[in-house]
């Protein structure tokens, strides 16, 4: 997975499902992931991107804890969405938004449904960007 492009302060244009950002900005992410042949091996046999698995850390490195994609699946449009149910051996495109404070200072992703502890977690410091 890769963290392609940032939008800070993300407006939403026309879109009555979508209220304002309750926490101080909508942060718009575009990811692209690359699904593992080996993926088709598994018991589900594709990867499903709920939104939940993103969070962001404010400015002093602190979990966000209200923070995930779930709440700005209705300030996308579907096509602009990431795809909810990825194939194997393939590569997908898609923009996320979260509703975060405006000192958030990265943004993270964690498997949520890894019981193992052996999944990676990802971390993007904003900074970098």
């Amino acid at each position: 997975m890769r963290l392609l492009q940032v939008q800070e302060s993300w407006t939403v244009d026309n879109n009555f499902m979508c209220t304002g950002a309750e926490n101080g900005q909508y942060l718009a992410l575009e990811m692209q992931f690359t699904t593992l042949p080996a993926l088709a091996d598994s018991s589900e046999g594709t990867y499903t991107f709920i939104g939940w698995e993103l969070g962001a850390l404010d400015a002093s490195g602190a979990p966000f804890e209200e923070a995930n994609a779930f709440s700005g699946l209705f300030c996308l449009d579907q096509s602009q969405q990431a795809p909810s149910e990825m194939q194997p051996g393939q590569t997908y495109t898609g923009w996320a938004v979260l509703d975060v404070p405006a000192d958030v200072s990265a943004v993270t992703w964690t498997d949520l449904f890894d019981f193992t502890g052996e999944a990676p977690s990802y971390r993007w410091v904003l900074a970098d960007q």
